[in-house]
């Protein structure tokens, strides 16, 4: 079976790129189904690539028990369109 690739993206990807990915990691996880998709968030610019998430997000995340920590901002790129 062949997965489905979900990408979010937002401006720097710190604050609802890394969010929103998070949170649809944790649906899927929750209804069981997490194998079926490659999921990632990435942002339009390139200011922020390797850091975390912003500890807003951070804190949003963790107090609705999901942890977005191990994500590190990127930039999109044209292998994106592709994948």
């Amino acid at each position: 079976m062949s997965k489905t690739s979900v990408l979010f993206v937002c401006l720097g990807n710190i604050c609802r790129s890394p969010l929103a990915h998070g949170i649809f990691e944790h649906m899927l996880e929750e209804k069981g189904i997490r194998d079926n998709f490659i999921v990632d968030s990435c942002g339009t610019g390139n200011w922020h690539s390797g850091n975390q998430p912003h500890e807003g997000s951070i804190a949003v995340a963790k107090k609705n028990g999901i942890s977005i920590t191990e994500q590190a901002s990127r930039q999109i790129n044209l292998d994106d369109f592709d994948d």
